[in-house]
């Protein structure tokens, strides 16, 4: 009977570190934003995340060629990536930790916008 109890405690210890490391982390986590399309298209790709703060902040690129990509450390909360190509259709993804958490396609001429919660 004792060595019963205990093996029940060992497995409910085991089963509570299982699921403490299946928890999704917290952040600050590594986001890869991406465009793809039309290799002659240009795009003015924004980004918007949660900072420090806790507030929103978004960044703006330019003009950039088709496909682009982004790498940032970003912290829990929503992001969001919107683009609109010059030409032809555009599809958008966001990759948190090496894992795909948004993914969208749009019609010829039209934005995209992905958006994922990082971290939550």
């Amino acid at each position: 009977m004792k060595r019963s109890l205990a093996s029940i405690a060992l497995m409910g210890a085991t089963v509570m570190l299982m699921s403490a490391c299946q928890k999704t982390a917290t952040g600050p986590l590594e986001t890869r934003y991406e465009l793809t399309g039309d290799a002659q298209a240009t795009v003015t790709p924004s980004i918007t995340s949660v900072d420090d703060s806790g507030e929103p902040r978004t960044v703006t690129e330019e003009k950039a060629n088709v496909p682009w990509s982004q790498l940032l450390v970003i912290n829990q909360g929503e992001t969001v990536l919107e683009a609109t190509p010059s030409k032809g259709a555009l599809a958008c993804r966001i990759v948190v930790e090496k894992k795909e958490v948004a993914k969208v396609t749009g019609a010829s001429g039209q934005k995209v916008t992905c958006k994922a919660g990082v971290g939550e």
